[in-house]
């Protein structure tokens, strides 16, 4: 349903300019075609622009990359981050990818065995963790 004082035609408009926003062009023929039709790029292009539309307080996003070639998820997680700042949105995002998380997160909290082991700026856990967990994870270059 359409936002109070917003007719069904603009609402649809804008979510075709949500979309397109994602890079995914003419989302009128997206909307309007079966989702087998598409890439797991464009899929998750299309509900990322779905979630943020709204623009909610928060969005969580598990291993939202997972699945995606690297240029995809790259380009995934900067629109996710340039449209969650504009709308003053706070992205959660749960990953085992710690270049990931560097990339797209102002703060990374580390967990083992589902516990905090450090918390820290993204830029001090990388130059300078102070957990050993932490520590091991940075040195093994998975970032």
């Amino acid at each position: 349903a359409a936002a109070a004082g917003t007719t069904p035609d603009h609402a649809l408009a804008a979510t075709y300019r949500r979309i397109e926003a994602f890079g995914v062009h003419n989302a009128k023929a997206v909307a309007s075609s079966r989702p087998d039709a598409f890439s797991r790029g464009m899929l998750q292009r299309v509900l990322f622009a779905l979630a943020t539309a709204p623009a909610p307080p928060i969005l969580v996003l598990d291993e939202p990359t997972a699945a995606l070639d690297a240029p995809v998820a790259d380009q995934l997680i900067a629109d996710v981050a340039r449209l969650s700042s504009t709308a003053s949105t706070a992205t959660i995002l749960i990953t085992h990818d710690l270049s990931l998380a560097a990339l797209a997160a102002d703060r990374i909290l580390v967990l083992k065995d589902g516990a905090v082991v450090e918390s820290a700026p993204t830029h001090h856990l990388i130059a300078q963790p102070e957990s050993a967990y932490a520590r091991r994870l940075v040195a093994s270059g998975a970032w």
